[in-house]
C-alpha cells in the first residue's frame, strides 16, 4: 500500500471515529437552561444556559457574574466540569436526570432543568437545611465542629478536621423540621433562620 494510499485511509478512519458536535452534545447532560431552586441569589445567581461551547449566567443581584463566556466541559458519570474564564472549574453533581447542585465550603446551590419537576426525592426544593453551617461553642462532647449539607450528602466535620460523610437517599421538610432519610437511618434537624440544632444532647450551629 502507497504512502499516499495509508494517508488517506487514516484519515477516513478518524473522521469515522470522530463524534461529531450534536453527538457530543446530546451526551452532555448540562446543555441547557437552568433555574436556581435553592442558594442565595448573590451566589448562585437566577439561572443559567449552557451551550455545546458557551455559558449564560444572569445574576440580576450581583451583575458582575453575568454574561455570556465560552466554556469546554469534562464529563464523568453524575458529574459535570465545567471550565470557562476563572481559574478553577465549577462542578456539578446531578442529583437526578433535571436536577443539579454545585457545592462550595461556605454554600450549596441547587438547580432545575427549566420546564421540568424535582426527581431527586422530597425536599429538595426549598430546603431551609442546605448549607453549611459551624458548631456554636461551648458545645457538648461529640458534636461535629461544622456540616456542609447538600441534597445528596450530608458531610459532618470533627475537631481534628476529618470530614465525615453520610448519603441521604430522601428529606421530609416540614416547616422548621427537617429529617434526613439515609445510611444512617433518620436524622432529625431542627432550623430556624441562620441556626439549626440536632442530636441529644442539642449540637448547635449558625449558618456559615
Amino acid at each position: 500500500m502507497t504512502s499516499l494510499r495509508l494517508d488517506a485511509l487514516v484519515t477516513a478512519l478518524l473522521v469515522a471515529f470522530v463524534p461529531s458536535g450534536s453527538t457530543l452534545a446530546a451526551a452532555n447532560p448540562i446543555i441547557g437552561t437552568w433555574r436556581v431552586t435553592s442558594g442565595t441569589t448573590e451566589t448562585c445567581g437566577t439561572s443559567m444556559i449552557f451551550s455545546p461551547t458557551s455559558e449564560t449566567d444572569i445574576s440580576p443581584a450581583n451583575s458582575g457574574y453575568g454574561g455570556t463566556h465560552r466554556v469546554t466541559y469534562n464529563i464523568s458519570p453524575a458529574v459535570v466540569y465545567v471550565i470557562g474564564n476563572t481559574v478553577n472549574s465549577v462542578r456539578y453533581e446531578f442529583v437526578g436526570q433535571n436536577t443539579m447542585q454545585a457545592r462550595g465550603e461556605r454554600h450549596a446551590c441547587v438547580y432545575q432543568r427549566a420546564g421540568t419537576e424535582a426527581d431527586a426525592g422530597g425536599g429538595v426544593t426549598h430546603n431551609p437545611l442546605f448549607g453549611a453551617w459551624v458548631l456554636v461553642q461551648p458545645a457538648p462532647k461529640g458534636c461535629y465542629t461544622a456540616f456542609r449539607i447538600g441534597p445528596d450528602k450530608t458531610v459532618g466535620i470533627d475537631y481534628s478536621g476529618e470530614e465525615w460523610p453520610l448519603s441521604i437517599d430522601s428529606y421530609d421538610v416540614h416547616a422548621g423540621t427537617v429529617i434526613a432519610h439515609g445510611s444512617a437511618g433518620a436524622i432529625t434537624y431542627s432550623v430556624s433562620g441562620s441556626t439549626m440544632r440536632t442530636g441529644v444532647p442539642s449540637c448547635n450551629y449558625a449558618r456559615r
